[in-house]
């Protein structure tokens, strides 16, 4: 997939719903013609949807060029990550809305607070979720994988019969089971 834009006030909004996977691994701006930076809002939003940057094995990091204003908005379970077993997929945009994020391979996938701007439910199904050593707020866990590295704060844990495994996280605040 290729976007272009040649005007700064290029409108798009893409929504990706019921399991649906958006193979896409970069933005082509032409950021001369758009006065070097795209003012309007460029929204993806995501809902139980995976997002595949490639279909080349090997780790993967999430990002957009922050001149070019796009916003990911998670719905419903959010954006849905399948790292293969060994690799590391490392988010590096804000995941806002009211939605979640889930991992459902048995790689990891590093999700540093900054990036947890969303309100709903993170879910490691299978996997790891790490928190990059980062302090996360209000975040709501779930799943049978494991969640790793960071300092939870004011946190809820929802253990529907398998609670999530926790490894090298600490606790500031309170957690409710």
């Amino acid at each position: 997939v290729k976007l272009s834009y040649y005007d700064g006030q290029s409108v798009n909004r893409m929504e990706f719903t019921n399991g649906s996977k958006f193979y896409f691994d970069g933005v082509n701006f032409d950021l001369v013609n758009a006065g070097n930076k795209v003012s309007a809002a460029q929204e993806m939003v995501f809902d139980d949807s995976e997002w595949i940057l490639s279909t080349a094995a090997g780790d993967k990091t999430f990002t957009v060029d922050s001149r070019v204003n796009m916003q990911f908005i998670m719905r419903g379970k959010g954006l849905v990550a399948k790292p293969a077993a060994g690799e590391i997929w490392t988010m590096s945009v804000a995941l806002t809305g009211e939605g979640g994020f889930v991992n459902r391979g048995e790689g990891t996938v590093v999700l540093p607070g900054d990036c947890i701007k969303y309100t709903g439910v993170t879910c490691a199904e299978s996997g790891v979720i790490d928190f990059g050593g980062a302090s996360v707020t209000n975040v709501t866990l779930a799943g049978a994988g494991m969640f790793a590295h960071g300092t939870l704060t004011d946190a809820k844990v929802l253990a529907d019969g398998t609670a999530p495994q926790i490894d090298g996280v600490t606790v500031d605040g309170k957690v409710t089971v």
